[in-house]
């Protein structure tokens, strides 16, 4: 069920031309260093290796022990026991070649070459095989957490050197990267990132998947698949190929590093494929091409018993230039009907049809079907538009188009900009040179643009003529504002209120005021309140007095909406009335006649009071409430050789009291005593 695909050529052994570009490896554990490594690429298999040792960063370099490779029996024990079948024979007469020494060197070369490969062969024997050679060392005297350089020789010559090893340290291999998964028609093809992984002393890797009906990964590999022996350089179609899948069943994959002492890492990254049938799909037949005016109506018979296609792509040339093929639909085509507008073709075109699977996938070209290109040229446009607007219309003229096989024209219609999108106002194909629209009267609106094209015979359209502006008499009038509320304050009234719509020809608002008993309104903004003003405040007004408001919105048009519903209300003043100021006390045969004037404001609907005193400390009223308008009073009750202190006090509308003027004194009255 599983195909390993390396470059394994034997069971055991890789073949001759196999290269490593690494010869030694080094691996932190718990109880020191263990160093495996190659013999020497001279094509020999030495007796005995030296392995020196130096803290990296330092130059002392010291031996630290040797190694010595295997007598020929123990040889022949290891073969026996784990290399199986009959390759085990033809491996211990390769070693039984080699030892010969009247083999010749040529031969021996070859023979070292084959036999240095095993020490890689199987992951489970690496150990045993590189201990037999004498390239298996483990270091039990390096310090924990010390980084090491390590130097092998055999005769004195350098063989390997592995550097900046960390002791006392079990690094695992690390997690694989770069892992995806090809589905083909019942299996897998997976594929990973090896570059590197020889240098770090990755021997392999595990697979795990979780087929349908399965609930967790599981292993499916009895040996990891080999990749140490692979050129890191050259390209790599797949590693692993899964086979005797279920087509359109869900597997899930991921893998694991196992390195030369068979110790794993970490996980890859799950990835989910599903098999899928990869036989050639059928092409659709029977493709029916027809003209219809600028358009090419195509239509097809779905593959015959072959139900994969889930859609159709749609293909077109130049007959007899299959150079110029190219594929109209950017899309997957779901029925089997397509309409193509060519344009810039003249002759003979060609048109072909393929069938898609839900991969993706392509089946051959239909047969295909040829026919003429259609006329897509453009009739020429039309000249000369001009617009008018009456109410409740647009009228429309231009000069005719010369274009030998008109249809007639369409008209365009933009509501904002020229620029902005165009409606199509005409249903029907024009075919005079004047249009007329009727437009609804309540939208408002009083600028519109229009364009025209010509239409020819065979459906093609000119370009859009430049735009006429068309502007309609304004007679609608805005919506009527909505007067939110009146707030009546000290000497003023707040009036606030709302547009219900947002209308673009607002202009703005007029306030109206009207007196309790009054029946005219009174506009008290002339020149009108800014659209976007929704306050005013009235500070003409008299406390004490009922006074009522509305809002009339205008637009730009001078049409006046209906006035807003109408809220009353009255304003106080906690303003202290000025104090006055007595100018004089003058005696007649009538009494004694006080005059006075104001230093100050004096708010409407103010009253003054006269007031007497004999002594000058408790003053009485003597006058009626008098209008502020007056500044006059004879004080006729005056007793005949009396003299009299005057003051004169004012009061507010609101009844505050302002204070009093200051006291004066009269000369004695001497007016004419009453009859009686």
């Amino acid at each position: 069920m599983m195909l390993i695909i390396c470059a394994l050529a034997l069971v055991l052994a890789p073949s001759s031309r196999a290269q490593f570009h690494t010869s030694a490896w080094a691996f932190g554990v718990d109880s020191g260093i263990v160093l495996v490594w190659l013999p020497p690429v001279d094509d020999t298999i030495p007796l005995s290796y030296t392995v020196l040792r130096k803290e990296s960063g330092t130059s002392r370099v010291q031996r630290i022990g040797g190694t010595q490779r295997g007598t020929q029996a123990e040889f022949h024990h290891l073969c026996k026991h784990i290399v199986a079948g009959s390759f085990a024979d033809t491996i211990l007469t390769w070693f039984e070649a080699y030892e010969n020494p009247q083999t010749p060197d040529s031969v021996r070369r070859a023979l070292a070459k084959e036999l240095r490969a095993l020490i890689l062969a199987r992951n489970a024997s690496i150990p045993v095989f590189a201990w037999w050679f004498g390239t298996y060392f483990k270091d039990t005297t390096a310090q924990a957490g010390k980084r090491y350089d390590y130097i092998i020789e055999s005769s004195g010559k350098h063989v390997a050197t592995v550097e900046r090893v960390l002791a006392g340290r079990a690094t695992l291999p690390p997690k694989p990267t770069g892992f995806r998964v090809l589905p083909v028609d019942s299996g897998a093809h997976l594929l990973w990132d090896i570059r590197g992984t020889q240098a770090l002393g990755i021997w392999g890797y595990h697979i795990v998947r979780r087929g349908p009906g399965e609930t967790s990964l599981q292993r499916i590999t009895n040996e990891p698949v080999p990749t140490i022996f692979l050129d890191e350089s050259l390209p790599i179609v797949y590693l692993y190929a899964d086979s005797h899948l279920l087509n359109d069943s869900l597997y899930t994959y991921a893998i694991r590093a196992v390195d030369l002492l068979g110790r794993e890492g970490d996980q890859s990254e799950s990835v989910d494929v599903r098999p899928y049938d990869s036989r050639p799909l059928q092409a659709p037949y029977g493709i029916i091409a027809q003209v219809k005016g600028d358009s090419v109506l195509l239509h097809w018979y779905p593959p015959f018993e072959d139900r994969r296609a889930i859609g159709y792509h749609v293909y077109r040339w130049r007959t007899g230039d299959t150079a110029s093929r190219i594929r109209l639909t950017t899309t997957i085509v779901g029925n089997t009907l397509w309409i193509d507008r060519p344009e810039g073709l003249e002759g003979e075109v060609s048109y072909a049809v393929t069938a898609v699977d839900r991969y993706g996938q392509e089946s051959e070209l239909s047969l295909p079907h040829s026919v003429p290109a259609p006329d897509v040229v453009a009739p020429t446009l039309p000249q000369f538009l001009e617009g008018s607007g009456e109410v409740g219309q647009a009228r429309l003229r231009w000069s005719s188009s010369p274009t030998r096989d008109l249809w007639g024209y369409e008209v365009g219609r933009s509501l904002f900009h020229p620029d902005s999108t165009i409606t199509l106002v005409s249903l029907d194909i024009v075919t005079d040179t004047t249009f007329i629209e009727t437009l609804p009267i309540a939208s408002g609106r009083t600028i519109y643009w229009y364009r025209i094209r010509a239409v020819d015979r065979h459906g093609n359209r000119s370009r859009w003529s430049a735009p006429v502006r068309v502007v309609l008499p304004d007679i609608v009038p805005p919506q009527r504002p909505q007067l939110e509320e009146v707030v009546p304050g000290d000497g003023m009234i707040v009036l606030r209120w709302s547009q219900p719509m947002a209308e673009r020809d607002l202009a703005g608002f007029y306030v109206l005021r009207r007196e309790a008993d009054r029946t005219v309104d009174l506009l008290l903004t002339p020149q009108g309140i800014p659209a976007e003003v929704r306050t005013f405040i009235d500070s003409s007004v008299r406390a004490g007095v009922l006074y009522s408001y509305s809002i009339v919105a205008f637009d730009s048009a001078g049409n006046r909406s209906k006035p807003s519903r109408r809220i009353s209300a009255q304003c106080y003043d906690t303003r202290t009335p000025p104090v006055p100021e007595i100018d004089t006390l003058i005696v007649t045969a009538d009494g004694i006649t006080i005059s006075w004037h104001y230093v100050g404001y004096v708010p409407e609907g103010t009253v003054a009071i006269v007031e007497r005193s004999s002594t000058g400390e408790t003053f009485s009223p003597i006058s009626p409430l008098l209008p502020a308008s007056v500044t006059r009073y004879t004080d006729g009750s005056a007793e005949i050789a009396e003299a009299y202190y005057y003051r004169v006090v004012l009061r507010s509308a609101s009844g505050i009291y302002g204070k009093p003027a200051d006291a004066r004194v009269s000369a004695a009255a001497r007016r004419q005593p009453l009859k009686r």
